[in-house]
């Protein structure tokens, strides 16, 4: 793919809206504004990835169809912080837990993926 020039670009683009946000929100904030701008630059991180991964190359489009199971999933663990009681590391584990096996279930995990995984699994020595 040889993008590396424009893979670059992207990390700095994310980097800089990281710290332009932190430099607005954490005087008045403190540790959520940091938040927030980690946030914002990790979203525009992701945005500019696909952007100049997908953008050219017609064969690396993700298929529309993929969309609303990706949001099934991320919608189920997202209900957790619902939960009573369910917080920190207990809550991060069951919502991983819950979006993987709902993007199984609906099967939003790409066969090439799953297959992947399952002869990786089967190298593994006993």
């Amino acid at each position: 793919m040889h993008r590396h020039r424009a893979l670059l670009l992207a990390n700095l683009v994310g980097l800089a809206t990281s710290a332009l946000v932190a430099v607005l929100l954490v005087p008045d904030h403190g540790a959520k504004g940091a938040a927030i701008a980690t946030l914002a630059g990790e979203g525009v991180l992701a945005v500019v990835y696909t952007l100049t991964l997908l953008g050219p190359d017609r064969r690396l489009r993700v298929s529309a169809w993929v969309v609303p199971k990706v949001a099934v999933a991320t919608g189920a663990a997202l209900a957790l912080a619902l939960v009573p009681g369910l917080d920190g590391l207990l809550l991060v584990l069951a919502a991983t837990g819950v979006y993987f096996a709902v993007l199984a279930l609906v099967r939003g995990i790409p066969s090439e993926l799953y297959m992947a995984f399952l002869e990786g699994r089967s190298r593994e020595p006993s």
